[in-house]
């Protein structure tokens, strides 16, 4: 049993010490003697059942134990009634028909209620008719266009999405029958897009307008309902308010002795309900094949579907395997497998037939190019190998695999990156590194240290290029939203797919490229992370690659971007000043401060703070030493750019604002015509050891430029700054500072010859030798001996606020201890996993039982779920600022009562120095889902309860209402 369980465990292991004392003390007890009466007394008879439990033994037939437990006792179900888990349940309907037998469908698994009958498009004011009161809605001759809507993964979408002018009046109304067995209280756990009303009866139970980019989250709104014994409808009106897919996942929480059935004429095939998940995996000559079966909601009550896996359809079908399978099985979750072999190269699909329900993928054999894959896959890597490379060439590989795994239609491009491949791995078995000599388009991965996957980037090596020559510029391009690296490249060098050429082909099948004189890198960002966390990040660790592998000049790494590449082209050099030469935003917004979202929402006085701490105009003043040439379409909000264009212009800092009047968002045609960009970004070379140095940070992450370092804020939660300029020929250095508790001047770096003098806030202060450190005293600045210690104190990498925690390697831990919110904390896991709807970061997730000391102590941490369900936050409550009651928990003291109420917070790691735990933990469950509704703009913690669920993503909080919000202090409390 790992350490950190012990105190968990320790009072039931006691309690089981005792026992096994009271049953040992004392001498044995002597064996009572013999009967020595001839009579017997009549034995107990078994007990084979539990008193009073009910049960049914068919459909027209109760059985209920008797009082002794001793045997079943049988009853008929009185007429026009059946029997349903443990009660005769009467299928009267309203209108005096009866449901049958046969149309009752059960939930399984999850409980999801994915079979509707739904109607077609609905004006606003006919779908409030129709459904005052609800009952008429089953009735109503508007309803001759109803079909049934079946969906296997719950999600019922009625309506796929626009991008042109509003339909706020369009609806759609979603009805089923709900049969419950007994009176009852219930859960209906609902996640939609769109404008929501629920009716169950007469009665409107749920009533909300929710929209976001992605898809409903499972179980968002959470409404209590009662049941009734017998028959009633459940309705549902959805009406489209924005322009994503509107939809909605309802499911029944504590579905036992309830059931559905839609209006009679309509069926769902089980088929339809069931889940698939397929594996297509090559191998040579062929494909092994598997698909998982799941039944997460509605399906008949027993019965078996005929299942068979088939290579084509029609007369060219051949099956591969076929059976039966259970609903039983189903529900539970199953898998069936075959293998399918070609003499010769084909294209084709793989069918699965549930009864008379089919699915298909597609499946492409590219004859020998298949096999070479194959090869590839199976090709053994020497230990000799180094890992960047082995990241690269094994990344590269499994991209190439899955695109003939999924049949891509492009055979040219698996052709052509295959050759390409082939001949990476002659070099690998040469004992050779298959990368250094490389010239022209290079595909690159390393192996992220925060989530453990590989991250792609592409680079262009110039046929100039020489390891032993004279180093190269380097310049980086951040590709715009849901774009590929190598998309960017192209646009980069002037050779942008026009507006109707495929960007898919365009980004597959690159031009020549020119030798302009520097290497070209495009980093991934993982996915569409941008100027957030992981986004810089990866900017930033390519740029560590890049100068690993390749001759670059470090004093010559400039960044452009176009779209939201410009912002990032606009944020990362700004946060890190004395790592670029130059930076060109195309068509960004920097602008945080005006964007929609933030510009007219009324903000927390936290979120003010937070703005400031993210918007880059705050950091323009470190752009001293960074020239700007910045681009933006006149049609394109230009308001957005010229945001920083003039603070540059009021700092006097070197700029260029090429504003093009008559131009849209694409003004990457324009400002990277012929490659013209990288002339103006490689004739910029970054100072080693500037005169004068200015530093504005309002996170300690941001901490340093050239050679001045800030080692403390006297406020963490306000904007820091420093102002530094030497005079070499007076050796004398003045600082100014602001909200700075702590510096530190770093005299290598400097590489002042003589400095005599040193004025620190109008003080005049006797240097000495070495890097000199200063610290704010009573009087005022004073240079101390050593930097002093930041332990337990806000610091670079520990210092908050939530999202921060993204530039770490991290585990999520979710808690299954209590059963009733192992499913809730697992589904919290999951959005925490990614952390950011444009993130394409997967980090690792456990569950309490299955992690180790070494899992703990090892890296930052994500707990999900309160100390009832999650051993690890049980484990080191007593060192975070939080504690639990059954029905509150208290946050810094302050105590805060509800099932709904919940805690997101992060503190630094009590048992891994510079590494954080971050706790979302409810007072019961809802609490724990409220937590995917944080804002991106959060600050160290916030503490909320059902109100925060009225929106989900975005910036602020906006209509969300919370308990408590903030940063702790510089100490941590």
């Amino acid at each position: 049993m790992v350490r950190w369980l012990t105190r968990a465990s320790t009072k039931a292991t006691s309690l089981c010490l005792i026992a096994l004392v009271a049953a040992c003390d004392g001498p044995p007890t002597p064996a009572p003697p013999a009967a020595t009466t001839s009579s017997t007394a009549a034995p107990t008879p078994p007990k084979l059942c539990t008193a009073e439990h009910a049960r049914c033994s068919s459909d027209t037939e109760l059985q209920r134990c008797r009082s002794d437990g001793s045997a079943w006792e049988s009853s008929i179900c009185a007429q026009d009634t059946t029997c349903i888990d443990d009660h005769c349940v009467s299928l009267a309907l309203p209108d005096g028909e009866r449901l049958e037998r046969g149309q009752l469908l059960r939930p399984r698994g999850d409980g999801f209620i994915n079979a509707w009958a739904v109607d077609g498009m609905l004006r606003k004011r006919a779908a409030e008719r129709l459904v005052s009161p609800p009952a008429n809605a089953f009735a109503s001759e508007h309803h001759k266009r109803r079909r049934a809507r079946c969906s296997a993964d719950g999600f019922i979408q009625v309506e796929k999405g626009y991008w042109g002018k509003r339909k706020d009046d369009s609806y759609y109304l979603l009805s089923t029958w709900l049969i419950s067995s007994q009176d009852r209280r219930a859960t209906l756990k609902i996640g939609a897009q769109g404008h929501v009303r629920v009716w169950l009866g007469d009665a409107l139970v749920a009533d909300f307008d929710h929209q976001s980019r992605s898809r409903p989250l499972v179980d968002e709104q959470l409404v209590e309902v009662q049941l009734r014994a017998g028959v009633q409808p459940l309705l549902l009106s959805i009406g489209q308010t924005g322009r994503t897919p509107t939809g909605v996942l309802l499911r029944l929480h504590n579905h036992s002795g309830v059931r559905f059935a839609l209006p009679s004429s309509l069926r769902c095939a089980p088929g339809a309900l069931v889940s698939t998940k397929v594996e297509r995996t090559p191998t040579v000559g062929g494909f092994d094949m598997a698909v998982a079966l799941q039944l997460d909601g509605l399906a008949p009550e027993a019965g078996t579907l005929d299942w068979s896996l088939n290579v084509g359809r029609g007369k060219r079908a051949a099956t591969l395997a076929e059976g039966k399978l259970s609903i039983e099985t189903l529900a539970q979750g199953s898998r069936v497998a075959a293998q399918a072999a070609f003499d010769k190269p084909r294209n084709t699909e793989l069918v699965l037939k549930l009864g008379r329900h089919e699915r298909s993928w597609p499946l492409r054999h590219r004859g020998e190019l298949h096999d070479r894959v194959v090869a590839l896959k199976q090709m053994d890597l020497p230990p000799s190998l180094a890992e960047d490379s082995r990241t690269s060439f094994s990344h590269a590989v499994a991209t190439m695999v899955d695109a003939v795994a999924t049949g891509h239609h492009d055979g040219r491009w698996i052709q052509k990156r295959t050759t390409t491949l082939e001949q990476l791995a002659k070099t690998i078995t040469s004992g050779e590194d298959p990368y250094r000599d490389n010239k022209g388009v290079v595909y690159r991965a390393y192996r992220s240290e925060l989530d453990g996957q590989p991250q792609p980037y592409v680079a262009y090596i110039p046929p100039s290029h020489d390891h032993d020559g004279a180093p190269m510029p380097l310049v980086v391009v951040f590709h715009g939203l849901g774009q590929q690296p190598a998309l960017a490249l192209r646009t980069l060098i002037g050779a942008a797919p026009k507006e109707n050429e495929d960007r898919g082909w365009a980004t597959r099948h690159l031009p020549p490229f020119p030798d302009l004189g520097a290497i070209l890198v495009a980093p991934w960002g993982y996915g569409s992370a941008g100027q957030r966390h992981l986004g810089e990040h990866d900017v930033l660790r390519v740029i560590e690659e890049m100068k690993q592998h390749y001759n670059v000049d470090d004093t010559r790494v400039s960044l452009t971007g176009y779209s939201l590449g410009g912002t990032v082209a606009f944020v990362v050099p700004l946060h890190y000043p004395d790592q670029f030469s130059a930076a060109a935003p195309l068509c960004g917004y920097p602008n945080l401060t005006t964007w929609q979202s933030i510009r007219n929402t009324p903000k927390q006085p936290f979120e003010e703070l937070m703005i400031a701490k993210r918007f880059i105009g705050n950091y323009a003043v470190n752009g001293i030493h960074l020239p700007l040439h910045i681009v933006h379409g006149g049609l394109d909000g230009p308001q957005r750019s010229a945001v920083m264009a003039k603070r540059y212009e009021q700092l006097g800092y070197r700029h260029v604002f090429d504003l093009q009047d008559t131009l849209d968002h694409n003004v990457w045609e324009h400002g990277y015509e012929n490659g013209r960009m990288i002339a103006w970004l490689r004739r910029w070379q970054r100072p080693t050891a500037p005169d004068r140095v200015r530093l504005i940070t309002g996170e300690y992450r941001y901490h340093r430029a050239f050679w001045i370092e800030l080692i403390a804020m006297t406020d963490p939660n306000q904007l820091a700054s420093i102002d530094a300029q030497v005079d070499r020929d007076a050796a004398k250095l003045e600082v100014t500072t602001k909200n700075e508790a702590a510096f530190k001047v770093l005299r290598q770096t400097l590489a002042a010859e003589r400095l005599d003098e040193v004025i620190v806030d109008g003080t005049s202060i006797e240097p000495t030798a070495g890097d000199l450190v200063f610290a704010r005293a009573d009087t005022g600045m004073a240079l101390v001996p050593a930097p002093p210690s930041r332990a337990g104190h806000k610091r670079p990498g520990v210092s908050g606020p939530l999202d921060d925690v993204l530039r770490h390697r991290v585990l999520i831990v979710y808690g299954g201890s209590d059963p009733a919110q192992r499913q809730s904390n697992a589904l919290v896991a999951k959005h925490f996993s990614s952390h950011d709807s444009w993130a394409a970061a997967r980090f690792p997730i456990k569950r309490d039982d299955e992690v180790t000391d070494a899992d703990i102590d090892g890296q930052s941490i994500v707990l999900i779920g309160n100390a009832k369900s999650n051993r690890v936050t049980e484990a080191l409550l007593d060192q975070l600022p939080l504690a639990f009651e059954p029905d509150a928990l208290i946050f810094r003291g302050q105590r805060y009562a509800g099932p709904s109420v919940g805690v997101s917070f992060i503190h630094p790691h009590p048992r891994a120095a510079g590494e954080y735990v971050v706790v979302h933990a409810g007072v019961d469950y809802p609490g724990t889902l409220a937590a995917r509704h944080l804002p991106r703009l959060a600050p160290d913690y916030l503490v909320y309860d059902h109100r925060i669920r009225r929106l989900r993503g975005g910036e602020l909080l906006a209509e969300r209402e919370v308990l408590a919000g903030g940063f702790f202090g510089d100490d941590w409390n």
